[in-house]
């Protein structure tokens, strides 16, 4: 069994540690991050949340796909 030793932060964040081993074991994807938060939002994962103010997006190949798709924002 393997197990990841870090700081404990608030019962709903993941470990800091946790981004970079998917980002290593996953290079040149885009990831999902379910139930995720503001501090979550980063490049080339997809935030997927009720808890962000708006509809943020950061990677510039999606947010010219999205504006295509859905122009007036929603």
């Amino acid at each position: 069994c393997h197990r990841i030793r870090t700081q404990i932060y608030y019962t709903s964040r993941k470990p800091d540690k946790i981004y970079g081993i998917i980002e290593r074991l996953s290079t040149g994807s885009r990831k999902i991050e379910l139930f995720g938060r503001l501090h979550n939002v980063r490049p080339n994962w997809v935030t997927i949340t009720h808890q962000l103010p708006n509809i943020m997006i950061v990677d510039p190949k999606m947010k010219e796909a999205f504006s295509n798709s859905f122009p007036n924002g929603n």
